[in-house]
Protein backbone atom coordinates (compact mmCIF):
# COMPACT_ATOMS: atom_id res chain seq x y z
CA UNK A 1 0.00 0.00 0.00
CA UNK A 2 1.30 3.32 -1.28
CA UNK A 3 -0.22 6.85 0.28
CA UNK A 4 0.90 10.09 -0.31
CA UNK A 5 2.13 12.13 2.67
CA UNK A 6 1.95 16.09 3.17
CA UNK A 7 3.83 17.53 5.63
CA UNK A 8 3.28 21.38 6.39
CA UNK A 9 6.44 23.26 8.06
CA UNK A 10 4.97 25.49 10.42
CA UNK A 11 7.71 28.48 11.12
CA UNK A 12 7.40 31.02 13.79
CA UNK A 13 6.54 34.54 12.77
CA UNK A 14 9.57 36.68 13.13
CA UNK A 15 11.17 40.28 12.25
CA UNK A 16 14.19 39.20 10.08
CA UNK A 17 17.42 42.16 9.09
CA UNK A 18 15.52 44.67 10.58
CA UNK A 19 16.91 48.09 9.80
CA UNK A 20 19.03 49.50 12.85
CA UNK A 21 18.14 53.12 12.04
CA UNK A 22 14.27 51.98 12.78
CA UNK A 23 15.27 51.16 16.54
CA UNK A 24 17.57 54.36 16.66
CA UNK A 25 14.07 56.38 16.01
CA UNK A 26 13.61 58.44 13.02
CA UNK A 27 13.21 61.85 12.43
CA UNK A 28 11.47 63.00 9.08
CA UNK A 29 10.94 66.85 7.81
CA UNK A 30 7.00 67.94 8.27
CA UNK A 31 5.45 67.55 4.86
CA UNK A 32 7.71 65.03 3.77
CA UNK A 33 6.29 60.67 4.21
CA UNK A 34 7.22 58.45 6.84
CA UNK A 35 8.14 55.22 4.80
CA UNK A 36 8.94 51.84 7.31
CA UNK A 37 8.98 48.85 5.53
CA UNK A 38 9.59 46.09 8.02
CA UNK A 39 10.58 42.59 6.44
CA UNK A 40 9.38 39.18 7.81
CA UNK A 41 9.27 35.21 7.89
CA UNK A 42 6.69 33.02 8.75
CA UNK A 43 4.19 30.04 7.87
CA UNK A 44 1.29 29.66 7.77
CA UNK A 45 1.46 33.05 6.42
CA UNK A 46 1.57 35.41 9.15
CA UNK A 47 -1.33 38.86 10.01
CA UNK A 48 0.36 41.92 10.05
CA UNK A 49 -0.89 44.79 12.23
CA UNK A 50 0.55 48.54 12.42
CA UNK A 51 -0.33 50.86 15.22
CA UNK A 52 0.92 54.17 16.65
CA UNK A 53 0.64 55.24 20.01
CA UNK A 54 -1.64 52.30 20.61
CA UNK A 55 -4.07 53.10 17.93
CA UNK A 56 -4.66 50.27 15.33
CA UNK A 57 -3.53 52.23 11.91
CA UNK A 58 -6.40 51.95 9.18
CA UNK A 59 -5.12 52.02 5.43
CA UNK A 60 -8.58 53.65 4.78
CA UNK A 61 -7.13 56.92 6.40
CA UNK A 62 -6.56 59.48 3.34
CA UNK A 63 -2.86 60.03 4.18
CA UNK A 64 -1.86 56.06 4.41
CA UNK A 65 -0.51 53.27 2.74
CA UNK A 66 0.11 50.11 3.66
CA UNK A 67 1.67 47.41 1.24
CA UNK A 68 1.53 44.15 2.85
CA UNK A 69 3.71 40.72 0.97
CA UNK A 70 4.44 37.85 1.61
CA UNK A 71 7.88 38.69 3.46
CA UNK A 72 7.73 42.42 4.22
CA UNK A 73 4.89 44.97 4.96
CA UNK A 74 5.53 48.69 3.99
CA UNK A 75 3.93 51.91 6.10
CA UNK A 76 3.71 55.05 4.02
CA UNK A 77 2.67 58.27 5.58
CA UNK A 78 2.19 60.81 3.43
CA UNK A 79 2.49 64.84 4.01
CA UNK A 80 3.64 64.28 7.35
CA UNK A 81 2.80 66.79 10.35
CA UNK A 82 3.81 66.84 14.18
CA UNK A 83 0.74 64.96 14.94
CA UNK A 84 1.77 61.74 13.00
CA UNK A 85 5.29 62.01 15.72
CA UNK A 86 4.86 58.73 17.65
CA UNK A 87 5.80 55.13 18.43
CA UNK A 88 5.14 53.40 15.68
CA UNK A 89 4.40 49.41 16.05
CA UNK A 90 4.36 46.33 13.88
CA UNK A 91 3.19 43.20 15.10
CA UNK A 92 3.68 39.59 12.60
CA UNK A 93 1.73 36.37 14.36
CA UNK A 94 0.50 33.50 13.28
CA UNK A 95 -0.34 30.30 14.96
CA UNK A 96 3.12 29.73 15.99
CA UNK A 97 4.59 32.85 17.15
CA UNK A 98 4.80 36.09 17.30
CA UNK A 99 7.40 39.13 17.24
CA UNK A 100 6.81 42.92 17.61
CA UNK A 101 9.02 45.96 16.79
CA UNK A 102 8.50 49.47 18.16
CA UNK A 103 9.68 52.27 15.81
CA UNK A 104 9.84 56.46 17.61
CA UNK A 105 9.28 58.50 14.48
CA UNK A 106 9.34 62.61 15.13
CA UNK A 107 8.11 64.37 12.80
CA UNK A 108 10.34 67.78 12.97
CA UNK A 109 10.14 71.75 11.12
CA UNK A 110 9.83 71.77 7.85
CA UNK A 111 11.69 70.55 4.97
CA UNK A 112 14.04 73.50 2.40
CA UNK A 113 12.18 72.21 -0.77
CA UNK A 114 15.85 73.50 -2.26
CA UNK A 115 17.12 70.85 -0.65
CA UNK A 116 15.07 68.37 -1.81
CA UNK A 117 15.79 69.38 -5.93
CA UNK A 118 17.50 66.39 -7.80
CA UNK A 119 15.90 63.86 -4.83
CA UNK A 120 13.83 60.95 -5.11
CA UNK A 121 11.27 60.28 -1.93
CA UNK A 122 13.44 56.78 -1.26
CA UNK A 123 16.68 59.49 -0.87
CA UNK A 124 14.71 62.03 1.29
CA UNK A 125 13.56 59.36 3.47
CA UNK A 126 17.01 57.75 3.79
CA UNK A 127 18.84 61.15 4.39
CA UNK A 128 16.19 62.60 6.98
CA UNK A 129 15.75 59.12 8.64
CA UNK A 130 19.76 59.92 9.42
CA UNK A 131 19.26 63.17 11.19
CA UNK A 132 20.36 65.09 7.99
CA UNK A 133 19.54 68.97 9.03
CA UNK A 134 17.13 68.99 5.79
CA UNK A 135 14.63 70.65 8.29
CA UNK A 136 14.56 73.80 9.47
CA UNK A 137 12.90 74.12 13.16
Amino acid sequence: MISNLTFFISVPAKIVDLPQRYLDGLQICKGDAIMIRVPYKGRPAPRITWSVDGEVIEPSRRKVEIKTHPHHSTLLVHDTEKKDSGVYKFVVENSVGSDTVNIPVHVIGKSHPQDHRGLSLYDVFLVSSFNSPLCSL
